[in-house]
């Protein structure tokens, strides 16, 4: 890479550059959301009325499904292809794994249960057609060409391949894609009387052929049905800085900038542009093997059924505060209802404020986008969780907070958490009128991440913008509702496909 003075540079990467240098803003963390402290469990003797409350905006078209699915599965094959550099035969890769080398541990795994993933017919057929045979390919030892048909457009392209378009499960007469699972998972919830189902992508523009032939596809095989899908992809635009070890901007020969994607913050865009009523947002990865078993996606319709109830108690709320001239009652009603629904702590100066002041503020409060989000209970994996956060105005909420936005001073606070993000939000985008609201209002700008990732053999510094469902919905109103653990099914490695709830019984 070359590194040249930062003539004709827009001025938005100038602020990213600024940014980077003034390092990331520390988050006011002040403990974890736990079980009647942020996060609520839903009462068995409420799921007949919160399941009325889903089926009925569900009859009335109310809901569609986002899945961020752009992501290449690199991560989910990156330890094959460690091993897959190496010059060492089947059974060099056996030894180095009993002697604990965790890569080749991970290869071996691979290798062993390779019969038992969707994708291997569609790699036994790509070896075949090159006049090999898997047999031959295993017996001889020869997992380095094995490798070859697994990672490369020779075979499956697993180190390119978006996860959305992987075979994730084996039927007896079927495989499904993860983007199948997902439309199967989305017809048997949202779609109702009209057998219609609204479904929305984020995918790399790279694959777009491609996801646009699996959708016919789809759409033939499941022409009963309604199916109203889309894609999109994140906007080149929201591209931000990289910069080198010592902070200075990157370009290349050609005197170009260097650039890249801004993390998954950027949807927030896609997000905005749908315009959407009630919005299920679920990560691509996160899909179990259908079993036919309601109860698989009853805690889906449960977290509807509450934002549903949520909402209707808000804009309840909204009206009387708005209508009414000494609202002394509904003022009362409306802060009961904020710290006890929506988990968020008025700040102290409030009593001290004029009536007008107070509506004033309650309704600032209210009228905002909504979601519920479920958590499960914390298992060990990798990613944000559910926090207590006070923000520059005093105000306390909850808020989702990943690990790498922790300092060494609050490595205390992220141990006592209990519960973990999986990805899987319901969420409200329509005001009390009727009127989307604009999302980028309800952003906090300076939730940013700084990052280092490698370009070029060599390591850069990154920038990414406030997190979709971090910092990108930090001034929403956010519920947390605990979940199933089942309802957390990621596929984060290619070897998880290999776990029961991605097989057959």
């Amino acid at each position: 890479m070359k590194i040249t003075p930062d003539t004709n540079v827009p001025e938005k990467y100038r602020e990213q550059v600024g940014l980077i240098k003034k390092g990331r803003i520390k988050l006011n963390i002040t403990k974890p959301a736990t079980i009647n402290d942020g996060i609520i469990s839903l009462e068995e003797s409420n799921h007949k009325d919160l399941l009325r409350l889903f089926e009925n905006a569900a009859i009335a078209g109310r809901f569609m499904k986002f899945i961020p699915a752009s992501g290449a599965a690199t991560r989910m094959s990156s330890n094959l292809f460690s091993v897959f550099k190496k010059d060492c035969s089947l059974a060099d890769l056996e030894l180095m794994a009993k002697e604990g080398d965790q890569k080749a541990k991970f290869a071996s795994t691979f290798m062993n249960g390779i019969r038992k993933f969707a994708f291997f017919p569609q790699l036994e057929l790509a070896i075949k057609k090159s006049g090999l045979s898997v047999d031959q390919l295993l017996s001889s030892g020869n997992f380095h060409d094995l490798f070859d048909f697994v990672l490369t457009e020779k075979g499956l392209n697993l180190s390119e391949l978006p996860k959305a378009l992987l075979r994730f499960h084996r039927y007896e007469n079927e495989v499904r894609t993860a983007f199948e699972e997902h439309l199967v998972e989305s017809i048997k919830s949202i779609s109702c009387i009209e057998k219609k189902v609204i479904l929305h992508l984020t995918i790399s523009q790279k694959f777009q052929k491609q996801f646009e032939e699996l959708l016919k596809e789809l759409r033939a095989k499941y022409s009963q049905y309604q199916l109203e899908v889309e894609f999109s992809s994140q906007d080149e635009n929201t591209n931000t800085i990289a910069l080198s070890c010592d902070l200075q901007m990157i370009f290349d020969e050609n005197g170009n900038l260097l650039t890249r994607p801004g993390g998954h913050g950027t949807l927030l865009k896609n997000l905005d542009n749908l315009k959407g009523d009630l919005v299920l947002i679920k990560n691509i990865d996160n899909i179990p093997f259908d079993r036919n078993d309601e109860e698989s996606i009853k805690p889906r319709k449960l977290l509807s059924g509450y934002l549903v109830h949520l909402q209707k108690q808000i804009f309840f709320l909204i009206n009387k505060l708005i209508d009414e001239s000494s609202p002394e009652e509904t003022l009362g009603l409306a802060e009961q209802f904020i710290k006890n629904y929506l988990c968020f702590s008025i700040r102290e100066s409030y009593k001290n404020y004029s009536n007008k002041l107070k509506k004033d503020y309650l309704l600032k409060i209210l009228n905002r986008p909504l979601r519920v989000c479920g958590m499960v209970k914390n298992a060990g994996e990798p990613g944000g969780g559910p926090f207590w956060v006070f923000d520059k105005e005093g105000n306390e909420s909850l808020q989702i907070v990943e690990q790498s936005q922790f300092t060494d001073d609050q490595m205390d606070i992220l141990k006592e958490s209990t519960h973990f993000n999986p990805v899987d939000m319901v969420c409200a985008l329509k005001n009390y009128s009727g009127r989307n609201f604009n999302l980028f209002n309800y952003r906090d700008e300076l939730a940013y991440f700084i990052g280092n990732k490698t370009y070029n053999g060599e390591v850069i510094t990154t920038f990414e913008y406030p997190g979709l469902w971090n910092g990108g919905m930090a001034n929403w109103n956010t519920v947390f509702v605990e979940v199933p653990a089942s309802t957390f099914t990621p596929v984060k490695e290619v070897n998880d496909l290999l776990k029961p709830v991605h097989q057959p019984d």
